[in-house]
């Protein structure tokens, strides 16, 4: 909408337009066409009326427009969506606007007023039955009707509202044109009808404008209803192009007259025939709070406008945009006394009130005013064109000392920087140009701080107001304005073509005021300025200027600048509390300034610090010296030049320099020296006690160093547990969710834990514990392990319960209650949960913890290998520990598994879990084992391979497991385990066997059931014990010469079972007696005489022989040289057989049993059938009968059926020769039947044998 007419009134109206009030007021008719066919709000303001109740009788406003509900997006409005595409809003007096979000309607956008009754029937009747409007809708339902005067006019609504009317003191009217004839007839019709007149036919009086006729009705519900006489309505509702204007100029008379909650009395909307609505308005005054973004109109803006409004008034007869500097003194109080009321009106943080009154001002400076022609438009299309039109026409002085008067450089370099290159420079010229011109200290001091402002500016930090102002500068091309009382800024010297950069302005603005600045505080402020400019040139310094000081340093210095703040009571930063001192000092070291000197600048900047120090010089030097306390720019000047200096020697040294160049470098290097030689002892008095506040400020505010400052803070014995640092700690813990800062806070909190045991002391560590374990527990677990590694290597297994007494409280019982949970809760999703349970237990006291878990592993059945895997999620446990003592474990895990479990296991149960868990822990799938093979052995196998160790017969299933591991690099496990000794150790259990059954019955010693399991591992360490397991091949051969000299003393099949380790270098070594009845080569056997194996032993031999290997079992039957073409022959065999079988058994374990079972099956068979055919041959002829036939068969089928589960190599060369024999015997059988049934029964084994 837009302003179509202003009218002022200094008394109340005769229709009561104003409503019930007699003073001044004025109306504003605004609308999106003009009143002859444009419906459109009368916005009525009473002077002086501070606020009016809303009733229920105006229920809103409809609008078709897209293009409002797009407006209200971009302005921050609140907006509720109520049906599909219809949005609810609320104007500033809090009347209810309804926005659809349809294309514009092209005759008027307003689609309906809707008005509240309570009787709808009643209310039509009236409307239609009286007044003539046309129903076009009717919702019994919904209780509302839709009623018009023509198609294409606004209509009226009217809605049950369930109740009375009330009209509260905000109510208006609605307004309809008619011929003037036709007023005395509605006047006549309401009379006659009995309804309610408020104002009979009037005449009404606008100064300078048509008088128009008026008749003014209430409805059932009491709501006005005005008709006026449209030929005169037409000449007073014409567009009046200055109504925008009398607005602005109305304005100043309003600004005197507003209140917290100015009010109003809103005029109405006109249609084709005239109608206009009234609804009350409050008027001027915006809602209370400032609006969103720098160009939005409200109750801020309305009092910078006055504010103006009155300057210009005061400089009158000239206007504001020739303000001088003289003219701020008086003319400038209305401007700061109306900021001064925005900031009590609308508290903001940070002032954003002060950077958008600069940004407004800056702007209506930098923008040249719009075409008269863009007044149509530009309110849509231009965000800055409403605060714009309110602002006059004003000029830098304005800006500039408005810029003092609210103390705010550093937002004016915001501002500054923000704009084109070439407009920034211009700006800066004519603040040059300001300053230089009846310069006074206020001058002085603002020029340096923009100065200082602009090093100290960062970009990527400009926010809303900033980039806002930014983008409409940019947007319009500003071309700075020459109509503000300045002349054009003079160019200064330098190349014609390329306008200066923003050093060289700022090195010519100070050349121009350096006469002007005559207090030492402000000569060390220029000084040190234009020093630290010249530091950041490119041609000067070794280039480490963008490195960091060590952050020790950089908290020094910082403590220092803000010490000095805090005590020079002339600070600007004095009454700034510590965070925003501590804020303003990071940001005076961190200089990334966007200006570097050029060389030429850079030149032109030394000789002029030359002249100024030669001309300044001893007189700071005697301030200096003489003054009882260091001010801030002092402190900046002693520390900048101690910098140039180091950068002057250095560009001395590298530089290419011509005659000029390197005489001025000389004299100033000199006169650098001199001033500091005299002075620098001033700098050795600073106060660096509050380097731990600074430290805390900087972690509560994460300023640009708050990581570095978190690891001094967390191991900075001195600060620790004092209760500022606790309660920095604790507020800032999510700064300290890093391992190694963890693992700083935990060595202080120890330091601490060990010298302090009183209460208050331990309240302080709990409150610290608490912290760092929430630090913590939000790590991830690779650096969980990180911490509990430092931890371990700190501290070893104890942890922090070893020096905390805090600790130690209460821990074995949250130990306990918190691995039950863990234990019932055994599951792939409780996996998660418990390994951050164990993390925390883990690093209080990692030693109680992983031994609590060794012994539930044990213990409750079934939990083994789910607290396996959650041990395995810390490798940070298999930390060796450091200790002298060759028995016990290095491996921590591995002393508590010995400590908790070893040697305490009751049940077979509780050994089977202890070795899956240990497996588990070897591997453990794709987690880092935390216990390694080699670790285990040396811990529970070879400290228990003793034939009377309690514990024998778990190690030998321990070394089983391990053995089982492959190696997870080329040098094998076993080899650090001793293997030859370990070979040794189970050789001699093997020996203890042969003695099995003469051993006292109360004598520890291995079941015959284990002698399978050492067999086996001895087989296993025959494979993997290889020259490779030694350092070279010469000690290969001394340990295998040391093995078989030990052996040799045991029984000789120990040594048979060690042949695969001895390969070629040693014979199996065996009885004498053996080569009776085997052939054995002499390159692999060889013979030995023992007193044990006398004549007839050799079969005892082959036998033992047998049971070793069935590698040597088929050997032996190979090697047989028993000639089974001779019976006698046989039968001694066959006798020698039997007893050495008897002989062997008893010491035979399960395997052995097996390997043996071929050869004693198919020789009891076989000895069977001799037995029977012999009885055959004794019994008389004809009595052998049918029975002895029957049993002599099922001996052969017994026989052929364990002859075919032979299955190795040498079974079916047996198989001939024992087919053989059994044919030759049976050949010699007297009985006819019986010899030819049985050679029969053979010839077909014989056949099977052969397939």
């Amino acid at each position: 909408m837009k302003v179509l007419r202003h009218e002022e009134f200094e008394e109340g109206c005769k229709a009561t337009c104003n409503g019930p009030y007699d003073g001044k007021w004025s109306k504003t008719m605004v609308g999106y066409g003009p009143e002859d066919n444009h419906f459109v709000a009368e916005l009525t303001y009473n002077y002086g009326i501070g606020e009016y109740r809303l009733g229920n009788d105006f229920l809103g406003i409809t609008l078709v427009s897209s293009q409002a509900v797009s407006n209200a997006k971009k302005m921050g409005w609140p907006l509720k969506e109520v049906t599909s595409g219809v949005f609810e809003t609320e104007a500033p007096g809090g009347y209810k606007f309804y926005l659809e979000d349809k294309e514009q309607l092209k005759q008027d956008p307003v689609w309906k007023v809707t008005l509240g009754v309570s009787d709808l029937q009643k209310s039509v009747s009236y409307w239609s039955g009286l007044l003539g409007m046309k129903i076009y809708e009717k919702d019994e339902e919904k209780q509302r009707a839709l009623l018009g005067y023509a198609d294409n006019q606004c209509k009226l609504e009217l809605k049950a509202v369930g109740g009375a009317v009330d009209h509260g003191t905000a109510f208006g009217r609605i307004a309809f044109s008619c011929a003037k004839e036709e007023l005395p007839n509605i006047e006549a019709l309401m009379k006659k009808e009995n309804q309610k007149i408020l104002t009979p036919l009037v005449s009404l009086d606008t100064p300078g404008k048509a008088t128009v006729q008026v008749v003014i009705l209430a409805d059932p519900d009491g709501h006005e209803i005005c008709f006026v006489g449209d030929e005169a309505f037409r000449e007073l509702s014409k567009v009046d192009p200055n109504g925008g204007k009398l607005l602005d100029d109305a304005r100043e008379e309003i600004l005197r007259w507003l209140v917290p909650l100015s009010s109003g009395r809103a005029g109405g909307v006109t249609s084709a025939r005239g109608a206009a609505m009234e609804p009350a308005e409050r008027g001027p005054a915006m809602a209370p709070g400032c609006p969103e973004g720098p160009w939005a109109v409200g109750e801020e803006t309305a009092i910078l406008h006055g504010g103006f409004l009155l300057a210009a008034r005061l400089l009158q007869p000239r206007p504001l945009r020739e303000l001088r500097k003289a003219d701020w003194p008086r003319a400038g109080v209305p401007i700061t006394d109306a900021l001064r009321e925005i900031g009590e009106r609308c508290p903001s943080p940070l002032g954003l009130w002060k950077k958008e009154a600069v940004a407004i001002v800056w702007a209506k400076i930098l923008l040249p005013a719009p075409p008269a022609a863009s007044l149509e438009w530009g309110w849509k299309d231009d965000g800055f064109f409403s605060v714009g039109a309110m602002i006059p026409d004003v000029n830098h002085t304005a800006l500039f000392e408005l810029v003092k008067a609210l103390e705010v450089p550093r937002l004016f370099v915001q501002l500054l920087l923000a704009l084109p290159p070439a407009v920034c420079r211009e700006q800066l010229e004519n603040l040059v140009e300001y300053i230089s011109s009846e310069t006074s200290p206020s001058d002085i001091r603002f020029f340096l701080d923009v100065w200082w402002e602009v090093m100290k500016h960062r970009e990527g930090q400009e926010d809303a107001t900033v980039s806002a102002f930014s983008a409409l500068i940019h947007q319009h091309g500003a071309e700075p304005s020459l109509e503000d009382g300045l002349q054009p800024p003079k160019r200064f010297k330098g190349d014609p073509g390329n306008p200066p950069g923003l050093s060289m302005v700022l090195l010519e603005g100070l050349k121009q005021i350096r006469g002007s600045i005559a207090q030492p505080r402000l000569r060390c402020y220029a000084l040190a300025n234009l020093a630290e400019l010249l530091c950041l040139s490119s041609g000067l310094g070794p280039g480490d200027r963008d490195s960091p000081l060590p952050i020790t340093e950089h908290l020094a210095k910082l403590s220092a600048m803000v010490s000095l703040w805090s005590s020079d009571t002339d600070s600007q930063y004095h009454p700034c509390g510590l965070g925003e001192k501590v804020r303003e000092a990071e940001r005076s070291m961190s200089l990334l300034s966007l200006i570097k000197p050029s060389r030429e600048e850079l030149f032109g900047g030394l000789e002029l610090l030359c002249t100024l120090l030669q001309t300044w010089g001893e007189e700071l030097q005697d301030t200096l010296r003489g003054s009882e306390e260091l001010c801030f720019e002092s402190y900046r000047l002693l520390d900048t030049l101690t910098t140039l200096g180091k950068n002057l020697d250095f560009l001395l040294e590298t530089g290419d320099l011509g005659e000029d160049e390197t005489r001025v470098l000389l004299e100033l290097t000199q006169l650098t020296k001199d001033f500091l030689r005299d002075t620098r002892a001033v700098l050795k008095d600073l106060d660096a006690s509050l380097v731990s506040s600074v430290a805390m400020a900087i972690i509560a505010q994460r300023l640009d160093r708050h990581v570095d400052t978190c690891s001094v803070f967390a191991s900075e014995k001195t600060w620790a547990f004092s209760k500022a640092w606790v309660e920095c700690l604790v507020k800032n813990k999510a700064l300290f969710q890093n391992p190694e800062l963890v693992l700083k806070l935990l060595e202080t909190l120890v330091i601490f834990a060990t010298s302090h045991h009183d209460k208050e002391a331990q309240e302080l560590q709990m409150q610290v514990i608490k912290a760092i374990v929430e630090c913590y527990t939000e790590l991830s677990l690779s650096d969980k392990n990180k911490v509990i590694s430092g931890v371990l290597a700190s501290w070893g297994g104890p942890g922090l319960s070893q020096n905390v007494q805090v600790v130690r409280e209460g821990f074995q019982e949250d130990l306990n209650v918190t691995l039950n949970q863990i234990t019932k809760s055994v599951s792939d999703e409780g996996l998660t949960r418990a390994v951050t349970s164990m993390a925390r237990l883990t690093l209080l006291s990692p030693e109680a913890t992983v031994k609590q878990v060794c012994h539930l592993a044990v213990v409750n059945l079934g939990a083994h290998q789910f607290l396996a895997q959650i041990l395995c999620s810390f490798p940070a446990l298999s930390f060796l520990e450091s200790h002298e003592d060759p028995g016990r474990p290095r491996s921590l895990v591995m002393r508590c598994l010995q400590e908790a479990v070893w040697g305490k296991l009751s049940t077979a149960r509780e050994e089977e879990q202890f070795l899956q868990f240990l497996s588990f822990l070897m591997q453990p799938g794709s987690a880092t084992p935390l216990v390694s093979p080699a670790e285990v052995t040396k811990a529970f196998v070879l400290p228990y391979l003793k034939s009377d160790s309690p514990q024998i017969e778990l190690s030998l299933q321990i070394l089983t497991k391990v053995l089982g591991i492959p190696s997870c690099s080329e040098d094998h496990w076993i080899k650090s385990c001793h293997p030859f000794p370990l070979l040794l150790s189970l050789c001699k259990l093997l020996d203890g066997y042969t003695k099995y059954w003469h051993q006292p019955r109360e004598q520890l010693f291995p079941s015959l059931e284990t002698k399978d399991l050492i067999l086996s591992i001895l087989c296993q360490l025959c494979e993997l014990v290889g020259p490779e397991t030694v350092p070279s091949s010469e000690l290969w051969v001394q340990s295998l010469a040391w093995l078989h000299r030990k052996v040799a003393s045991l029984d000789w099949t120990v040594g048979l079972r060690l042949k695969k380790l001895y390969g070629d270098y040693f014979k199996n070594e065996v009885p004498a007696t053996l080569f009776e009845i085997c052939r054995l080569p002499e390159d692999e056997w060889t013979s030995q005489s023992w007193p044990a194996y006398g004549p007839g032993s050799g079969l005892l031999a082959w036998m033992e022989c047998c049971c070793v290997s069935p590698e040597l079992r088929d050997t032996m039957l190979a090697l047989l040289t028993i000639n089974v073409d001779n019976p006698e022959e046989v039968n001694l065999f066959s006798k020698g057989f039997l007893v050495a079988l008897i002989q062997v058994l008893p010491w035979c374990s399960h395997g052995e049993w097996k390997r043996l079972a071929p050869v004693e099956v198919s020789f009891t068979c076989i000895q069977v059938f001799c037995h029977l055919l012999h009885v055959a041959a004794m019994l008389p002829a004809g009595d052998c009968g049918e029975p002895l036939l029957v049993v002599a068969l099922e001996v052969l089928s017994q026989y052929e059926v364990s002859s075919r589960a032979d299955t190795s190599p040498c079974a079916a060369l047996r198989r001939a020769n024992e087919g053989h024999f059994l044919e030759s015997i049976t050949d010699n059988v007297g009985h006819e039947e019986l010899r030819s049934t049985l050679l029969q029964k053979l010839s077909k084994l014989g056949a099977h044998s052969e397939h």
